[in-house]
């Protein structure tokens, strides 16, 4: 059998090259790099809003110089004990967690707020949530299966990426779509190097997938989420923007003759840690960022369609990307000052 392997493999390399496809795998893992880290910001600007909204709570208790209580720093959480059932063991891994309601943290709080249900910190917009997921599953499997070392390890990565493209596709607004798992090669196999052949052809597959209109007209469904991702962190760094422009507005006009210079300096001080955000905020750039992804993508695309593929333009555009998402991460994440600073005039 090893002979007749060898000398069927001497013939085939009259017509191929014998080597293995260019894998993608380094240039796949930048890209999942820079999308997680795109991940990172939407979590770290979302967590800086809910701070935000924290600290607007207390300059305005601090400025109406208001009668305040201690609440609920008796309302310790507790769960019940559960035995799993088989109703529990049938569960699949994505089904739906339960989630206990929205916890009141211990701190203090006006008395006209006291019998207001209790919402919890905005949640973030479920577009986002569902798009961001969409992305980083669809990424992560990508990488999986370029960096697959093993049958099993790749057999793994090759069904996840299959769910992963239906997720791009089912959150662009499409259908799912086919699976994108690539069968046994027989050149591959004669050659010795079938795994490597197939890493390549799902990834391939994939990437087609979600990077080619499904009928003519359509955006591709790559894009599709991308562009969802960019307006809904626009919509987030406007929403911290306004609130702290707010903010500063009603600060400032406590200035004046009428404090101690002790005060006047805090709330000076406090002024500017905003408005250093907002100028942060003002610089955010969320679509350079989508239009770095959405064109180190495409040209993903065409490399994997290519039988010299123009490695040096897509790397340079993953640097790009990489760049562009940073100084978004570092815009969304910056924080104001606490609202310790407004003290009580004199």
């Amino acid at each position: 059998m090893g002979s007749f392997r060898s000398i069927v493999a001497a013939l085939l390399l009259a017509t191929l090259s014998g080597c293995s496809p260019y894998g993608f795998s380094k240039q796949v893992s930048d890209i999942n790099g820079s999308v997680q880290a795109l991940n990172d910001s939407v979590t770290s600007g979302h967590k800086a809003l809910v701070d935000d909204q924290t600290a607007h709570y207390r300059r305005a208790l601090i400025a109406n110089r208001s009668n305040v209580v201690m609440a609920h720093c008796e309302a310790v959480l507790r769960v019940a004990r559960h035995v799993p059932t088989d109703a529990d063991l049938a569960k699949k891994d994505d089904d739906p967690v339960a989630k206990p309601p929205p916890r009141q943290p211990c701190d203090v709080y006006l008395l006209a707020d006291m019998n207001k249900s209790w919402l919890g910190p905005p949640p973030l917009p479920d577009k986002l949530t569902l798009s961001m997921k969409a992305l980083t599953d669809y990424m992560g499997a990508l990488a999986a299966v370029t960096n697959a070392t093993d049958r099993d390890n790749y057999n793994a990565a090759v069904t996840k990426l299959g769910t992963a493209v239906s997720g791009i596709m089912t959150a662009a607004g499409g259908p799912a779509g086919a699976a994108v798992g690539a069968g046994i090669n027989l050149f591959g196999w004669l050659l010795g190097n079938a795994l490597d052949i197939q890493r390549f052809e799902s990834l391939k597959a994939a990437v087609n997938k979600v990077g080619t209109p499904p009928k003519p007209g359509d955006g591709r469904p790559f894009d599709d989420v991308v562009q969802a991702i960019a307006s809904s962190i626009l919509a987030l760094a406007e929403d911290r923007r306004s609130a702290l422009t707010d903010d500063i507005g009603s600060l400032k006009l406590t200035l004046g003759h009428g404090v101690s210079e002790e005060v006047y300096r805090a709330r000076l001080a406090d002024i500017q840690s905003m408005a250093a955000v907002v100028e942060s905020l003002n610089t955010a750039d969320p679509q350079s960022a989508a239009n770095a992804l959405m064109l180190a993508h495409a040209k993903l695309v065409k490399a994997v369609n290519e039988y010299q593929p123009d490695l040096a333009s897509l790397i340079t555009t993953i640097g790009t990307l990489k760049d562009q998402v940073s100084a978004l991460q570092t815009a969304l994440a910056a924080a104001s000052a606490p609202a310790s600073s407004s003290k009580k005039g004199s």
